[in-house]
């Protein structure tokens, strides 16, 4: 199978909002789901190209994909940054890591990362690496905040609001 890595730039952050039911719009995650990245692709070519060529792309595209795409990743650099696994089928990590002779401050800060860096995660997957395991979320390439927006209503009221943004370091 051919792939292709392509790293997205956002300069004046993004917001990705956060994959859970009830939260507004100031929580944000560093990922992207695929569906939500290939529905912002569709606009985008609603937009250049009109609906009628949106809907024979979409057509084509469903009785002969020719690309599939995965979530959106972060990264820094080359360092590519996956969701830590979870292990159904074998003991969860906690387990592991207490049969390990890894010391406690290795153990919590295994269990922080959210997103390992693809340097790591053959270690995190077998259960090992006490040693130089950077600490999180200070060294994560990215940073979230919340800016104030205001919503435009049709009374003369405004509706003040915050929204997550996440910025990434430069080359991340």
């Amino acid at each position: 199978m051919q792939y292709y890595l392509y790293k997205l730039d956002f300069p004046n952050g993004v917001h990705l909002g956060a994959d859970l039911p009830g939260i507004g719009v100031e929580k944000v995650q560093p990922t992207g789901r695929a569906d939500m990245f290939f529905s912002a692709f569709c606009h985008a070519l609603l937009a250049q190209n009109g609906r009628e060529y949106l809907e024979q792309w979409l057509d084509d595209y469903a009785s002969n994909p020719a690309w599939l795409i995965s979530d959106l990743l972060p990264y820094e650099e080359d360092d590519l940054y996956w969701p830590r696994p979870m292990f159904p089928d074998r003991k969860p990590l906690e387990i592991r890591l207490d049969e390990q002779s890894l010391s406690s401050s290795t153990k919590k800060r295994w269990k922080k990362w959210n997103y390992l860096p693809l340097a790591l995660w053959e270690d995190y997957c077998e259960g090992l690496a006490d040693g130089e395991l950077p600490e999180t979320p200070e060294n994560l390439p990215w940073h979230q905040t919340l800016i104030a927006k205001v919503g435009k209503t049709y009374s003369t009221l405004s509706d003040p609001y915050q929204m997550g943004i996440i910025y990434f370091r430069e080359n991340g």
